[in-house]
């Protein structure tokens, strides 16, 4: 297996507030469900207690952390795995720091640990993302998709990208 160097996937000021606050409210509710659990049932459990955790733990277990080029593919690293993205059919990689802009969530992660699933703009029309800044955004053109990814160093990976297509 040829592995590439990791492409680290920075965090902007958006991701990393939106998460702290998340995980500050998530966490405030699991504990007055803890406190308040001698005067409620199991459903109070679940929805105070468990519910904020899993919400916690879900949204870690999918934070994009980087990315590496691996025997033709880029390989989206993520909490102890990777989702894989071949780059056969790739019909450009680009840089465009607006690629996300004015985007709406179809289905997916809006900002705890990362922005990541499907979006829509009128700009990429529907899209799959792993990112963690769009302003560092790279759109991968498919015949019949579309990814945004957003590795700390852009034009890097756009470069080593095209040249293992070229390979």
């Amino acid at each position: 297996m040829n592995t590439g160097d990791l492409h680290q996937a920075p965090w902007s000021w958006t991701l990393s507030i939106v998460t702290t606050l998340t995980v500050l409210f998530m966490l405030y509710l699991a504990v007055i469900g803890f406190v308040g659990l001698q005067d409620h049932g199991w459903a109070w459990f679940v929805a105070m207690c468990l519910l904020p955790v899993t919400i916690i733990l879900a949204g870690a277990l999918f934070t994009v952390s980087g990315y590496r080029l691996v025997d033709g593919s880029l390989w989206v690293r993520r909490f102890g795995w990777y989702t894989k993205i071949a780059l056969t059919d790739l019909i450009s990689a680009r840089v465009d720091p607006d690629a996300m802009g004015r985007s709406w969530r179809v289905f997916g992660n809006g900002g705890l640990f990362s922005f990541s699933g499907w979006y829509s703009n009128a700009k990429l029309g529907r899209f799959r993302v792993f990112a963690t800044d769009p302003s560092l955004s790279v759109v991968l053109r498919y015949p019949d998709k579309v990814i945004v990814v957003t590795p700390r160093d852009p034009n890097r990976l756009v470069s080593e990208i095209m040249n293992t297509a070229k390979a």
